[in-house]
């Protein structure tokens, strides 16, 4: 009697593990069950909890973005004008301009097509080549075409000194009286900053012409 009721305990105890696992399959695998997915099926994700809103459409034009750089651009060619300093300006414009200079924040178009050369939107103010005491070297095709405005070098010192030598020391002599601040571009050159860019572009182009 107590060697068939250890028996009994024993076969209990096998077949306790076994009918866990069948509960947990079953719970799995039953239908609308959330156990994992078998190798055929698909998972399909659940509706979301919100709506998304609806794309806006205005037909209205004053509902665009604004281009950040409109400002900047020269009200004639549509170029990015280069920012200058209102001392610059007031340095190049003549008597006659100087009396209408009212804007604050002028930039300078270095399109050579354009006859505009200051411009500052905000205050609807413009002054073109016949404004300045200078003549733009970035703005002419005749001599004399200025270069450098600090030390009086124009194209056609640069077109000589090509012709005679096949080289130029004019860059260099620039640079070393740039080094050595003796520089006044600022109030010279229309762009407001060193020429020696422009100078070693001539010099380039130049040098393609021979």
């Amino acid at each position: 009697m107590r060697q068939r009721a250890v028996r009994r305990a024993n076969q209990d105890r096998r077949q306790a593990p076994e009918s866990a696992a069948t509960g947990r399959t079953s719970q799995s695998g039953g239908t609308g069950g959330r156990g994992v997915v078998g190798r055929s099926e698909v998972s399909r994700p659940s509706a979301l909890p919100f709506d998304l809103p609806e794309a806006s459409s205005c037909p209205d034009e004053s509902c665009s973005i604004a281009t950040p750089d409109a400002a900047k651009l020269c009200p004639g060619s549509q170029t990015i004008g280069l920012k200058v300093d209102l001392v610059t300006v007031k340095a190049l414009v003549n008597a006659n301009a100087l009396r209408h200079l009212n804007g604050k924040a002028y930039r300078f178009c270095p399109a050579p097509d354009c006859d505009i050369v200051y411009f500052d939107p905000t205050a609807s103010s413009i002054f073109r080549k016949r404004d300045l005491g200078v003549r733009v070297g970035q703005k002419e095709t005749e001599d004399p075409v200025p270069l450098c405005y600090c030390f009086d070098f124009t194209a056609a010192d640069l077109r000589r000194e090509l012709a005679a030598r096949g080289k130029t020391e004019i860059p260099t002599f620039i640079a070393a009286e740039v080094k050595a601040g003796h520089c006044a571009c600022e109030v010279k050159n229309p762009q407001g900053s060193c020429c020696l860019g422009n100078v070693t572009a001539a010099v380039r182009s130049l040098s393609l012409e021979r």
